[in-house]
């Protein structure tokens, strides 16, 4: 055989081979993870990726039950292309940070998408969860201790009072410190506020950072709550830690002398990875003190705060059967709430209905309102009557 025949020989099977190759590209749906062994303290990525030409069909992502883990960060999505020989080959991954609960042997179910019609399920995958050490614990906050997270994200809460009379109004407020890129928290305790009448302030539906300093350093900070506290009862009061999970993202250390290692965590590549910390305020002390026991005024029924009072009627001419509203107004700084209004007292001859109460409050830094009591009254006999005045 001539060397001319040998090549065109070798031409053939090579196009035939390429032409089977460029061919094969077809779909698949596989479920992957770092490692099938890992430690009660890891966290660890797992994969969901459909393989095919045209990743923009796949659509009705469902993941699996995570039973036995946690998940804390997903589902993140990635993509990937390629084109041999003409043909394109493309990827789509659903990537999860999942940690576990608890140690022994899990399984991390079936996910699906819809292709074309079709539904692809990958395989479960098993999952061997053993005995951790603190060690771990620190390698799975990306190599930090909670030492170094708690010096860069926590909790502070600041009271503008540490001495109250009872009733009177405190104003806890919660902000969050941060040096580090976080996500977003999920609230895991709230506060507790035992001896205390209660009344969110501000409530906000997004947080919104500044900059501000703490004890002399700089950082990202943000109200995350605020509440006015009236106190129920006298002492020593304490008002229990408000808990945040926050995914804290932070650049991955570098765990050995391997050379790839040491490699993509070249700053160029930025990489970093997501932890979850439990961020906790500090507790509270609250001094209740009485009030005053001298000089009461009869009248006094333990409202604290600055009020108007007035009544007024709609109508002073009627004639006997006819209805008249009474309405006694309760205005102020306070906790309205709690207000209680006088009780008109009626001359004979006139009937008085059960009345019906409506609070107006401003959930303001002082909390502010009005309360409204109106009084149904029927003139029974007729006369000039009088309804006495009230104090408050």
């Amino acid at each position: 055989m001539s060397n001319k025949n040998k090549i065109k020989f070798l031409s053939i099977i090579i196009l035939i081979l390429f032409g089977i190759s460029g061919n094969s590209f077809g779909q698949e749906f596989n479920a992957s993870v770092d490692r099938t062994t890992v430690g009660q303290y890891d966290r660890f990525q797992v994969y969901f990726t459909f393989n095919g030409s045209d990743i923009n069909a796949v659509k009705d992502f469902r993941p699996p039950n995570f039973s036995g883990f946690r998940i804390l960060s997903g589902p993140n999505q990635s993509t990937s292309m390629q084109i041999i020989n003409g043909k394109v080959s493309a990827s789509l991954s659903f990537v999860y940070i999942v940690q576990p609960t608890g140690i022994g042997d899990f399984t991390i179910g079936s996910a699906s998408v819809e292709y074309a019609g079709k539904t692809y399920r990958t395989n479960p995958i098993n999952i061997k969860v053993e005995k951790g050490t603190p060690q771990q614990q620190q390698q799975s906050n990306g190599g930090y201790s909670d030492e170094e997270l708690s010096k860069n994200v926590f909790i502070v809460a600041e009271s503008n009072k540490s001495k109250v009379f009872l009733g009177e109004q405190l104003t806890v407020t919660y902000k969050l410190y941060t040096k580090l890129n976080i996500s977003s928290p999920q609230i895991t305790k709230l506060p507790q506020y035992q001896g205390f009448w209660a009344v969110e302030v501000d409530p906000a539906q997004t947080i919104t950072f500044d900059i501000g300093m703490y004890k002399g350093e700089r950082y990202r900070v943000a109200t995350i709550k605020k509440v006015a506290l009236f106190a129920t009862k006298t002492g020593q009061l304490s008002v229990t830690p408000f808990e945040l999970n926050i995914p804290v993202i932070v650049k991955k250390k570098k765990t050995g002398n391997d050379i790839f290692d040491e490699f993509f965590n070249d700053s160029f590549f930025g990489r970093t990875e997501t932890v979850d910390y439990l961020a906790k305020s500090n507790t509270l002390k609250v001094d209740v003190e009485p009030l005053p026991s001298t000089n009461v005024p009869s009248s006094f029924n333990g409202t604290v705060g600055n009020f108007n009072f007035k009544a007024e009627i709609d109508k002073n001419k009627v004639v006997t059967n006819e209805s008249i509203m009474l309405r006694l107004t309760l205005s102020g700084s306070g906790n309205i709430q709690l207000l209680k209004a006088p009780e008109p007292q009626l001359p004979s001859g006139m009937d008085k209905y059960d009345p019906k109460v409506y609070d107006n409050v401003n959930k303001g830094s002082v909390v502010s309102g009005q309360k409204i009591v109106e009084y149904l009254i029927v003139p029974r006999s007729a006369g000039e009557k009088e309804i006495p005045s009230m104090e408050f």
